[in-house]
């Protein structure tokens, strides 16, 4: 317990007005995230990480905001889109998949579970293993996520990308994505 206060003692410390050095804050209107002004990123700006984990927060939480009623985030798309296409995954070749652990999987699953999204069937090769399917409710939801997916995604970068500089951007990506899953 101790340790938690000290570790939020720290990060408020680094957090505060003095320790920012009094800077200017202004909320950026499309990603309504602050910015701080006056900073120096030095190297940052060459670290595709910085620019992975930036752009990631932003497109999730316009994502979620622009997803509404569908209460769904980006991950669970594709979650979603992984059972439809390949009926009978069992939770372990979800996880390698979608790169998550064991623990994030089982939270997924429960969570579709819980909204009546998923079956989970005890495989008849192993009845040690369950296969996931899934429901009439959750082949509705894919088929809205689909298309809400297929409309969000070139519009979050319309303005700025042309949709060859998309397409890409997404093939880099991708190509970066399988070698160093190779790897």
């Amino acid at each position: 317990m101790a340790r938690g206060k000290e570790q939020g003692g720290r990060r408020a410390e680094r957090r505060s007005p003095d320790r920012i050095g009094k800077m200017a804050q202004q909320q950026d209107a499309t990603s309504g995230v602050a910015r701080v002004a006056k900073i120096d990123f030095g190297p940052l700006h060459d670290y595709l990480g910085f620019y992975l984990r930036r752009l990631y927060d932003i497109y999730g939480r316009q994502f979620i905001a622009q997803a509404g009623d569908l209460d769904v985030q980006p991950r669970e798309v594709g979650a979603l889109h992984l059972i439809g296409r390949n009926p009978g995954l069992t939770p372990s070749q979800l996880s390698a998949a979608l790169s998550m652990d064991g623990a994030q999987i089982t939270a997924l699953l429960n969570m579709f579970d819980r909204r009546g999204m998923l079956e989970r069937r005890v495989s008849a090769s192993d009845g040690r293993s369950r296969l996931i399917y899934l429901t009439q409710a959750g082949e509705e939801m894919l088929n809205q996520v689909s298309a809400f997916a297929a409309s969000f995604d070139p519009a979050f970068s319309r303005d700025l990308l042309s949709d060859v500089e998309r397409r890409q951007l997404i093939s880099l990506l991708a190509k970066l994505y399988a070698r160093v899953r190779q790897s």
